[in-house]
């Protein structure tokens, strides 16, 4: 099974087209028996809630300090198959 984790802060804040080309693919991936998803988003509740995916959130101030705290970290301990970054922004490490 391959492990996708996915920078879900555009469905999670909700931002024009972006978040409905995401939701898309999401929902298409998370449907196969073969991928495993984490959606990563930067909130204090859960917002995304879709089926055959798993929701992880941290809430931190600004984008960069929770994509290279948070999210840094995150995928050096859990190690996902995939990191797919939709807004082609990665942490710095």
């Amino acid at each position: 099974m391959i492990h996708v984790a996915v920078d879900a802060n555009a469905l999670a804040w909700g931002w024009g087209g972006i978040p409905r080309y995401i939701e898309r693919i999401v929902r298409l991936l998370a449907e196969r028996d073969d991928m495993r998803l984490t959606l990563l988003a930067n909130t204090s509740e859960p917002r995304i809630r879709l089926p055959g995916t798993t929701e992880v959130i941290c809430r931190r101030r600004g984008g960069v300090v929770w994509r290279n705290a948070f999210v840094t970290d995150w995928l050096a301990r859990r190690r996902p198959d995939v990191f797919w970054a939709p807004e082609t922004l990665l942490p710095w490490r």
